[in-house]
Order: C-alpha cells, then structure tokens, then sequence
C-alpha cells in the first residue's frame, strides 16, 4: 500500500473526529440527521481549518445507508467508496485550475443526470474564489435552480472574492483558525498513536509556527519525525524549519535597545554561518517585536506567535522605558525588510542594514531630525583654500558613524570621485543599486551633508551616479573615468 502523509492519515472521517469548528460541525450535523438540507453550502476561513474534510464527511452524511444521529457510519458501500475517492456521485473540481466558463458549462450538464450509486451528487468545489467572472456566472444558475439530488458544496479562503448573487444563494458557514491548545493536543494524540517521543516546547513550536493550520502542523511534524525518528525536542524542530532560535533572538534585541552594533552583527553574521536564510532571520525578528509589543501590552493574556513568556518578561522588565510604538514600528519595518530580502541579489547587506535601521526606532531618545552643527559668526572665518575632502574621506565617514550608523553603512561601498563646483560626487557600482536609492533618500542626504559642512567648513551638494557602461564622459566623473576607465561610466540621473 502506498504511503500517505499524516495529514491524510490523520483526516477526520465523522463529524465528531473533527478538531475545532463547534458550531458548524453541530449545525451540519442537525441538518443531516433532520433532513433539513440546502442545496448550496459555502465554507469559508483559513488554509487547513477543515473546509475540505468536513466537505467530505457531509458528502459521505447525506449518501449514508446505516446514518446514526446524522453521522456516517464510514462501513456501508457508500462510505468506503467515498474514503476510497471512487464513489462516482461526489466530485471534487478543483477551482484554480478547472476556473473557466468550459468547465462550469460540462458540470452543468452533468448536474441533470440522475445520481448513480448514492442518494445525492454532492460537488466539491475547492478554491472556488479563482473561477472566472464568466464562471461565475454560467454557475449561478445551476445554483438558483438545481435538481433535487444535487448539493453544492463551496470551499474558500477568501469568501470577499466570491459574488454576492453566489453567496445569496449559499448557507454560509465560517471556519476559524484553530488555538494553539487544539492544534497540540491533536498532534499529541497523533504522536502517542505513532509512539513517538516529543517534547512540551516541540509541540509548542510545531502547533505556534502552523499558524492554526492543523494540516500545516501535521506537515511539520512529519518532517520533523523524517529527520529524527525518536525523541524530537525543540531544536530538532527549529533546524527543520530554519527558525531562528528564541535565545539567539532575545540577544538580537538586547543588542539592539543597548546600541551595540558590533553585537547585532555578530549574531547576524552566525546565523548567516549557519545557513538560515535572510528572509527568515527578517521575518522571525519581526515575529518576535511583535510578541514583545502583545506581551507588554496584555502581559499574561497576550496570544504570542514564537516567543516563551520567560523570555518576555526578561526583556520588558529590563528595559521599561520600550515603547509599543517602538514595538510597532520595528514590526512593520522588518516585515518589509523581509518582502524586500525576496527579491534583492544582494540579501546579506540588505540585512545588515535594515537591522541598523530597526536599531534606530528601539533607541530610547531617538531626536526627531537630524542633527545640523550651529555656526557661530566667530566660527564662519573666511578660508584662503578649501580643503580637498578627497583627503578628508576618512573625518567624514568616522563623524557620519557616530550621526547615524546606516548612513555610514551606506556610504561605506561608495567611490568618492571629487568635488566640482561645489558637488561631490559619489558613485556605485551597478549591482550597488539598493545602497545608492537609499542614500538618495532626504534622512541619509541630510546627515552626509551636514557632516561634509562640519568637517569641511562649507556647504556641499551631494550627487550620486552609477557606475557602468556608456559613451558619455561628463566633467563631474573624470576621477570615475581614471579608475574605471572611460567606457564604464555613465550618470543615471
């Protein structure tokens, strides 16, 4: 016999075997055991809640020959061809790829012929959100008047993309993302059933990172038991998954309300080492301010997603003054940085840098501007000769770390090509692309330029080029033209 995955091992095959889903498991179940059936039923929520399963197990209900207070007995014919998907009167279509007018038209030539094996034609019709406006429409009217024997059944995760005239003419019922409680005690059960060993914080892992799913939660299980066989503790599941370990996340963010670069990087760069991928390291230092902002702002109550209270406590109790603002603002920034990571060659510095950015919303007394130096008319004394800041590069980087770090973080890839005109010129090279939109921003302009002021006694504009192929060869990047030579240079405006 073919393997299957625990997830279709573990299906619910009666109405009662279904994790969560209370009050419409109990409605549906009312409805078969009082013969109060609709003709069209819509089941909608999140990815792995049951719409499916329970789907079937309504198919197998109103087919039933042996049905006991509305629950298949899963022993007749009926029943055991369904379990074995070759029960002729239930079709399951799946709607992301059968969502053209075509398919709807051929079903709704099939819905006339009368049922061959059972009591009802029951149509599963999954995702049915991703049929077209056409679909749509040559369904509608099956819908308003189907045959007696017929029952559509309607599965969704995104009930907002279905027409109104369809969802008039559905009973709609509503499945919710299962607790972290369910979904452990239902992979507990699986694993004493499997005789396999597991640890309180696995599961804990297993069913936070499922994100209610409990398919998902199956899946990550059996990964897990893939990789280890026995004995599976929390460690074993993060480096299933490429999580980032929870101590190792605490002491990112230590780092971070402390202002200790140094100490952000080197854990950054460690996990690099290991082999974590940059969008996850975004994503779960995302997950966790998140998780810092619920716990201080419901304490014991708070719903958390990848942090242990222990570790929260720690953190809000050692630095009060953290803010939910703060916590939001870095929340949103690394989830950005996460979707930005995805689709950036250059992942690591990207990184780096986003998290140098972060640093700065969990600075305790973060200025509102920039710092610009004051000049007194005693300092403003007139210069015979400006300084070359080609020679004062190094004054300028070091005064810029000390404003602001991503700035100086920025700059540190750059070619400083000379000063014309009252203009210095900085150039990247083209796969520098990110670094250079960033300096471009007004925040990082204005710390260069203020700092440039300081150091070199005099306003300066800043311009940034890219470097790379052309036939132009403007006056500003001669010094560009003397390192690179003169047929890879070229100002993008």
């Amino acid at each position: 016999m073919n393997y299957l995955t625990l997830y279709r091992q573990w299906r619910p095959q009666t109405f009662n075997e279904v994790v969560g889903q209370r009050n419409t498991v109990t409605g549906l179940q009312n409805a078969v055991r009082e013969g109060r059936l609709a003709h069209a039923y819509l089941f909608f929520g999140p990815r792995g809640s049951g719409k499916t399963s329970v789907a079937k197990i309504m198919a197998k209900a109103v087919n039933c020959s042996n049905s006991n207070n509305g629950e298949p007995c899963n022993a007749c014919p009926a029943c055991q061809d369904i379990n074995n998907g070759s029960f002729m009167d239930v079709l399951e279509i799946d709607a992301a790829s059968n969502r053209g007018i075509d398919e709807i038209r051929d079903l709704r030539e099939k819905v006339r012929v009368l049922p061959a094996q059972g009591k009802k034609k029951v149509y599963i019709i999954d995702e049915v959100h991703m049929l077209t406006t056409e679909a749509f429409n040559a369904l509608l009217k099956t819908l308003e008047e189907p045959p007696d024997s017929v029952i559509f059944i309607l599965a969704t995760t995104e009930a907002n993309r279905v027409p109104a005239t369809v969802l008039s003419r559905c009973q709609r019922y509503a499945f919710t993302r299962l607790s972290i409680t369910e979904v452990i005690d239902r992979l507990r059960e699986v694993a004493g059933e499997m005789q396999i060993k597991v640890s309180d914080h696995a599961f804990e892992v297993m069913a936070r990172r499922s994100n209610g799913s409990l398919r998902d939660a199956l899946s990550i299980m059996e990964q897990c038991i893939a990789f280890r066989d026995h004995d599976i503790d929390e460690s074993q599941v993060m480096d299933v998954l490429g999580l980032v370990n929870n101590e190792v996340l605490s002491a990112i963010y230590k780092g971070m309300l402390e202002q200790k670069v140094e100490e952000v990087l080197s854990h950054l760069n460690s996990l690099i080492k290991q082999g974590k991928e940059p969008v996850q390291i975004a994503r779960d230092a995302a997950l966790c301010a998140r998780d810092i902002m619920q716990y201080k702002l419901l304490d014991k109550e708070a719903d958390l997603l990848v942090m242990p209270v222990a570790d929260l406590e720690e953190l809000t109790s050692n630095y009060p003054n953290l803010t939910a603002s703060q916590l939001s603002r870095v929340t949103k920034h690394l989830l950005k940085l996460a979707d930005e990571l995805r689709f950036n060659e250059g992942q690591r510095f990207v990184l780096e840098v986003g998290f140098l950015e972060a640093m700065e919303f969990m600075a305790e007394l973060k200025p509102d501007s920039v710092p610009v130096t004051q000049h007194t008319r005693q300092q403003e004394k007139p210069r015979k000769a400006k300084p070359n800041p080609s020679k004062k590069w190094d004054d300028v980087m070091e005064r810029v770390k000390a404003v602001k770090v991503t700035t100086h973080a920025l700059l540190v890839p750059a070619v400083m090509l000379g000063i014309t005109d009252g203009v210095l010129t900085l150039g990247y090279r083209p796969e520098l692309k990110f670094h250079r939109e960033k300096m471009e921003e007004k925040v990082n302009q204005e710390v260069l330029q203020s700092v440039l002021a300081e150091v070199l006694g005099h306003p300066v504009e800043v311009r940034f080029i890219t470097l790379e192929e052309t036939a132009e060869q403007p006056p500003v990047v001669r010094k560009a033209i003397e390192i690179f030579g003169k047929d890879k240079v070229k100002i993008i405006e």
